[in-house]
């Protein structure tokens, strides 16, 4: 099977599109694992986002980690917990959730946002206390709709 490098991250028709360049022409690349996606990355972006897988599979253990419109996820109760996609300066990561952004509104600022993601920028460090407060948020918004669904 021939390597998978990222080249080009852009978004296309609200999905996330991976590109490798062959002989000057982008080709799209669908990844067939996370650890393929994680593998294609470089250094700093593999470092940087194996940091936020581990924290996941250490704050939720029990949340299933999957692809999802092209990235890397962890689904929990049957729903989307987080999202987060490597880009040329930053990682994006998706919390599923407009609520953290009201709840985590004083401990965001300083950080770039916008409507559903944070951009972790690359040089600067991933705030892990944050990150970790809202994989558990998000873990027990899951759970309370998993619960409310179920009677």
């Amino acid at each position: 099977m021939p390597e998978r490098r990222i080249d080009c991250i852009a978004w296309f028709a609200g999905q996330l599109i991976t590109f490798a360049f062959c002989n000057g022409i982008p080709v799209k690349i669908k990844f067939l694992s996370v650890t393929e996606y994680m593998a294609s990355l470089g250094e700093l972006q593999q470092t940087r986002m194996e940091q936020i897988r581990k924290l996941v599979k250490e704050t939720a253990p029990q949340a299933e980690e999957l692809l999802s419109y092209g990235m890397p996820a962890f689904k929990l109760h049957k729903r989307i917990l987080i999202y987060y996609a490597a880009h040329t300066n930053h990682i994006g990561f998706y919390p599923a959730s407009l609520t953290i952004f009201k709840v985590f509104a004083g401990e965001l600022q300083g950080l770039a946002y916008s409507r559903g993601t944070i951009r972790l920028q690359n040089n600067t460090e991933i705030p892990l206390d944050l990150i970790r407060k809202i994989i558990e948020f998000r873990a027990m918004e899951n759970l309370e709709k998993e619960i409310i669904k179920e009677k």
